[in-house]
């Protein structure tokens, strides 16, 4: 699964897109990493790799996606 990096959000950022209307924001709900993998290890998921992915590859700013791998 792919998202939003938290940090993102936590900065006010949300997800949006562009449209023949003008750009559209997602609603969305502010989730930690945490979150989501103890709702998984609750569920009988293990995580296998968390990665993260930075605009223009710059890691020195907040990264724009997290994504997540999880077996069961």
């Amino acid at each position: 699964m792919n998202k939003l990096h938290p940090f993102k959000q936590y900065s006010g950022n949300k997800a949006n897109y562009e449209t023949e209307e003008g750009t559209q924001e997602l609603a969305t709900h502010v989730l930690h990493i945490s979150e989501y993998i103890t709702v998984a290890e609750g569920n009988g998921l293990k995580l296998m790799e968390l990665k993260k992915w930075f605009d223009e590859d710059n890691k020195s700013e907040i990264p724009r996606l997290t994504g997540f791998v999880f077996q069961n």
